[in-house]
Parts: structure tokens; C-alpha cells; sequence
């Protein structure tokens, strides 16, 4: 297909091969020459890339007309800003900024294939800042243009060695770049490398901005940062092992007292790894501990007796894993259970007002003041369960109020019809049942959920997505700090939180809802309570959510407020209700209804409860991995 003719993305085929993507008026090569950038970047000569967008997006309100020629190019170079970098270690290179409930996206590769990916791997050469010539060539590339991909290396690393040297500002709103600035594209242009190099040479550029990257984090120092650059250059054969252990281990014994624990930790396990590559067996070992010394720290900054018993099980894993330690372990075990005892009393509720008058509007200007780590940590605001007692109350109120509809028993019928379920009456003497208590106030605070939902929720997460580059690593510290979440299910979660803030809710909440449960049993277990039955053949299992609601539900409550357990059992567990978790574990949820507002909580209702037990921690255990990761 020639470069010059229309894509799939011409006004031509507005429908487009992709549902709910809105049509990008093709950009030919014409259209480019007519758009002179080497003068539109001259004026703001040390944009980053998000300043580069604003930029674009400022000359583009000159061309009103938006299939003018200049509109056409812009419109696909800020296509190009658009795409999330995710870094994964499978799947694709890159996702949209964000997904709206109706399926609606922004702009990925794949969606500019053919002639506009021919269009942009002829005029990447001309692209002036080398993020727009990486991007462009990342197009042609991704859509199977593998000789794009060493222009791509190229222009990745002429981005790093431009913000090192300082023509290009921090992202972060410094003046002076820093090595987290430049580590995702290198990381980017290595696994690019890996694809397209011979006998695993790398490019002399490529080199050397590892090689000032690698230095700048050292200087800092950068930890996380060091941890990716040395694993790199290891792996790439552009650093020595012995080498490498001698760094790490120097940068890890200079790190201040008041360093973060989980940083340092990488450099520790960086120098283990190095010294175990070189043969130093002992060396390996000894930073394998002094690595493990560092997630027992963590448990003295943190306030919360059941985040110490996460720590001190995290620590003992680690040494079992190690070997050898016994000893260790068992005085390690003996801390677990005092923790464990204390934590009972540690879960509790937050209540605040919500103002519902104008609440989209208000939502989307409160967020846009947020930073991320802030603005993932005042999201559960708008989660707080009701208070069951007030629910009960409303209920009461409403069935006295409408008296016919509340003593006759309800019938739901699923998506073909069928009766799946039957409320239970209130009948015209005696006392209401949980079960009828249940039934009614969901159904009845059904329209707060879709304002909490369309009205809030989705707002903030916009607000959000539009301002920052949320990916799975920025939610690691949340679920590996929270004691919610079992230590084995921390990716899982952590996966589940970028899909979730990402929109696509489909994603999260297959891998989200079926974590509740067992992060039950889990914070259970902590507590020092015992999840599991024995069958009438011997053997041990756990208990299902169902049985949780009933047999630990009194434990549950002590541990989380009778609200969170009441929300818990109505939404995923109870019939006549969603059982969420049911229909999700039996396939019967559709692609529409995960966009759905009952769904929707699901799946956030997950991220509340992982939050809620790190807010007295928030500020030391979260903040810092986050925004070291922007």
C-alpha cells in the first residue's frame, strides 16, 4: 500500500475496523511537509515530552479546519504522545492513555497501521525531537516494520543523552533531568534491541546512554533506578559482575539511615545476584541477607500491628527460600504471632461527606490537583461503604412509604429470562429479616452507586489518566505494603490496579474480583484465625466466600466494621444480589455488564480494601516508590 493514499483511519471509514475508536483523519506526506516543527520546537527548545504535546496541542487550535493539511499531521503526532509505554514483560509495547465505558479509546499502534505507518517511517527522519521520531518509528515497527526498529533504538537514546546533558527539563518539573527520566527508554530500546540486534551486539548509542544513565544513578543516588541499569548491563554484557557487586554493595552500605527501606533492598539484591554470576558464593549470600534485613525494617515504619505481621511473614519466606536459617525463622515466628494477636483491632472505617451537587464537575477539579500517589490514595473516599444501620433505617423508611412493593416477594430473571432468584417479603406482621434487609437496600441505593460511579469515580480516574502515565509499577507498593494482599499475589493486584485506573474494566475485574476472597482468608490468617474446614475424608480446604459470610463473619466485622463486610457480602456473595463473584468464577458476566456500575464497584470495592489498611502509612510506605517511578 503506498504511503500517500488514505488509511483506515480516512473520513472516508469513520465506522473503522475498531468499535468505539473515534476516526483519525489520515496524514499524508504532504500533509507533514506543509507543518514545519523544526520552527514550532524551536520556541520551547527544552520541552519534555509532555510539554512537547502541549505544544502541539497549542498549534493545533490554529487550524480549525481539522482536515487541513497542518491539523491532519498534528492530530497524528499527538496520536504519538498519546501511547502508554508499558514496559510488560509480554503483550504489547504500548496501551491507550486511557478507555471510556462504552469501549471508547485513545490512539494505539496497531490503529495507524498500513498507510499511516508507511507515511510514518518515511518522515521519521525528519522529525525534529528525537520522543516524536522514536514514537513514529515505534508505529512503523510495531505493525511489523522491523527495519524501524534501530531508528527507534537511536532516537530513544538521543532522548536519554539529551535529557542528561540537559536540553530537555525533568518530567517531574525539575529543571535537571534525573536517572528516572531516562529509564524507560532505555529499557524500551533494549527490548527492542533484543529483537532486532545480531549476536546481541548493541548500538554505540545505545551504549553510551547507559553508560552516563547507569553513572547518574549511582550519583544520586537513584536505587530503583541503579537496580534496572545494573540488571541491564549485566544481561547486555556491557558491565562486569564483579564489578557490578563492588558498586552495589558500596551504594548499599553508604545509603542513610533514613533511606528507603525497599530501595536499598534493590541494590542488595543486585549485588547478590552480581556476586552469585561471578562465582562468590559467600558474598552472594551475605547480600542476600542484608537484603532481607531490609524487608524486616519496613516493619518499624509502619503503625499498624497487622502490617508488621505482613513484614514479619514476608522476612520469613525470604530466609526459608534462602536456607539455612532456622533459627532465624523461629524467633521470627514467635514476633509473627504477637502481631497477629494485636492486628484484630486495626481494621477501621473512614467516613466522609460527600457533596453530590454538580459532582462530575467538582470531582474533575478536585482531582486535577492531585498528583498521582495523591490522588490514589483520596480515591477510596468515594468508596466508603453506607453505614448499614442508616441503610436499614432508609429501607424502613422507603417500605412504609410504598408498603405494596415491600410485601410481596421480588423475582429477578437473568439475561435470557430465566428466574434466578427470588426476594424475600417483608409480610405484614413481624420483625424485617437480614436477607429482606439486604435485597431491599441494595436495589435501593442502586442510583448512588451509578453516581458514585459515572459521577466520581469515573471523572477522577480521567482527570488522572490525563495527566500522568499510570502502568502496573506505580501500584506495587500498594499491593505489596497492604496486609490485604498475600505477598505470592502482589503482581496480580498490582496488574489488576493499572488496568482498573486504565478504564478497562473487562481486564480488571477478571483478575481483580477473584482475588477477595482469598485476600479474606488471607487477612484472617493473620489475625490468627482459622479459615480452613475438614472434609469427612481428611482432608483440610478452604471456605468459600459464602461460608466466610457466615461462620468468620463476626470475625470479619471485628476486623473491618460491619459496613465493609455488609457492602462485601451484597455485592459479590448475597442472592437475590449481583454475586459478582459467583458469576464472574461461572463466565455468566458480558462484555457490557463489567461497564456496569455494580461490576464497576466490584472491582474498585477490591482497591478500597487493599488501601485502606496502608492511610496511616500512606505517606512513608507509598509516596516515595511512586513518585521515584513518574
Amino acid at each position: 500500500m503506498s504511503p500517500e493514499k488514505e488509511s483506515d483511519f480516512s473520513p472516508k471509514r469513520e465506522s473503522g475496523a475498531t468499535p468505539g475508536l473515534k476516526s483519525l483523519p489520515f496524514a499524508s506526506m504532504e500533509h507533514f511537509k506543509a507543518l514545519d516543527l523544526a520552527a514550532l520546537l524551536a520556541e520551547k527548545p527544552r520541552a519534555d515530552s509532555y510539554a512537547l504535546e502541549q505544544v502541539l496541542s497549542d498549534a493545533a487550535k490554529a487550524y480549525p479546519d481539522e482536515n487541513s493539511g497542518p491539523a491532519r499531521a498534528l492530530g497524528v503526532l499527538l496520536a504519538l504522545c498519546s501511547f502508554h509505554l508499558l514496559l510488560e514483560p509480554e503483550g504489547d509495547a504500548f496501551g491507550p492513555r486511557w478507555t471510556a465505558p462504552n469501549g471508547t479509546r485513545t490512539i494505539i499502534p496497531s490503529d495507524l497501521r498500513g498507510a499511516q505507518s508507511a507515511v510514518l517511517a518515511a518522515v521519521t527522519a525528519e522529525l525534529p525531537h528525537p520522543f516524536l521520531r522514536a514514537r513514529a518509528a515505534e508505529v512503523a515497527y510495531e505493525n511489523g516494520d522491523r527495519r524501524m526498529g534501530p531508528t527507534a533504538i537511536d532516537a530513544y537514546a538521543k532522548l536519554v543523552l539529551q535529557r542528561l546533558d540537559g536540553t530537555f527539563a525533568s518530567e517531574l518539573g525539575e529543571d535537571r533531568a534525573s536517572a528516572t527520566d531516562v529509564v524507560a527508554p532505555i529499557e524500551r530500546a533494549f527490548q527492542i534491541n533484543a529483537l532486532v540486534s545480531k549476536r546481541g551486539a548493541v548500538a554505540g548509542s545505545l551504549k553510551q546512554a547507559h553508560a552516563l544513565a547507569y553513572a547518574r544513578a549511582i550519583s544520586e543516588p537513584a536505587y530503583f533506578e541503579f537496580q534496572t541499569l545494573a540488571v541491564i548491563g549485566i544481561n547486555n554484557k556491557l558491565l562486569e559482575p564483579t564489578d557490578v557487586a563492588k558498586t552495589a554493595t558500596a551504594l548499599a552500605e553508604a545509603a542513610p539511615e533514613d533511606a528507603y527501606c525497599l530501595a536499598v533492598k534493590e541494590v542488595w539484591l543486585v549485588a547478590a545476584d552480581a556476586n552469585e554470576r561471578a562465582g562468590n558464593k559467600d558474598a552472594s549470600r551475605a547480600a542476600s541477607l542484608k537484603a532481607i534485613d531490609q524487608t524486616l525494617r519496613m516493619q518499624n515504619l509502619v503503625g499498624m500491628h497487622a502490617a508488621r505481621a505482613h513484614w514479619i511473614k514476608v522476612s520469613i519466606g525470604e530466609l526459608r527460600q534462602l536456607g539455612g536459617c532456622q533459627e532465624r525463622v523461629e524467633e521470627l515466628r514467635k514476633q509473627l504471632r504477637e502481631a497477629q494477636e494485636r492486628s484484630l483491632e486495626e481494621f477501621g472505617q473512614i467516613n466522609t461527606p460527600i457533596n453530590l451537587a454538580d459532582i462530575r464537575a467538582a470531582t474533575i477539579e478536585e482531582f486535577a490537583r492531585f498528583d498521582l500517589p495523591e490522588a490514589m490514595r483520596q480515591v477510596i473516599h468515594i468508596l466508603i461503604p453506607p453505614a448499614v444501620d442508616v441503610l436499614k433505617q432508609e429501607t424502613l423508611d422507603i417500605a412504609r412509604r410504598t408498603p405494596l412493593s415491600s410485601i410481596f416477594a421480588s423475582s429477578y430473571a437473568d439475561f435470557e429470562g430465566k428466574e434466578v432468584a427470588r426476594g424475600p417479603m417483608l409480610g405484614l406482621d413481624g420483625e424485617p429479616s437480614e436477607e429482606w434487609f439486604k435485597e431491599q437496600s441494595f436495589r435501593h441505593q442502586a442510583p448512588a452507586r451509578h453516581i458514585a460511579m459515572f459521577g466520581q469515580i469515573e471523572p477522577a480516574r480521567r482527570a488522572i489518566m490525563s495527566s500522568f502515565p499510570v502502568q502496573e509499577r506505580h501500584f506495587v507498593p500498594v499491593a505489596t505494603f497492604s496486609a490485604f494482599v498475600p505477598p505470592s499475589h502482589r503482581h496480580i493486584f498490582a496488574m489488576g490496579f493499572a488496568r482498573l485506573w486504565q478504564g478497562d474494566y473487562v481486564t480488571a475485574g477478571h483478575l481483580l474480583i477473584p482475588q477477595l476472597e482469598n485476600s479474606l482468608r488471607h487477612v484472617l490468617t493473620l489475625a490468627g484465625v482459622d479459615s480452613t474446614k475438614i472434609e469427612d475424608d481428611g482432608i483440610q480446604g478452604d471456605r468459600a466466600l459464602s461460608m466466610l459470610m457466615t461462620v468468620a463473619r463476626e470475625q470479619l466485622t471485628n476486623i473491618f466494621g460491619e459496613d465493609v463486610v455488609w457492602q462485601i457480602d451484597t455485592l459479590y456473595n448475597f442472592r437475590p444480589g449481583p454475586a459478582i463473584r459467583h458469576e464472574l468464577a461461572h463466565g455468566k458476566i458480558g462484555w457490557g455488564a463489567f461497564y456496569a456500575p455494580d461490576v464497576m464497584l466490584a472491582c474498585w470495592f477490591v482497591y478500597y480494601l487493599t488501601v485502606l489498611p496502608l492511610l496511616d502509612s500512606w505517606e512513608e510506605e507509598v509516596v516515595p516508590y511512586v513518585r521515584g517511578m513518574l
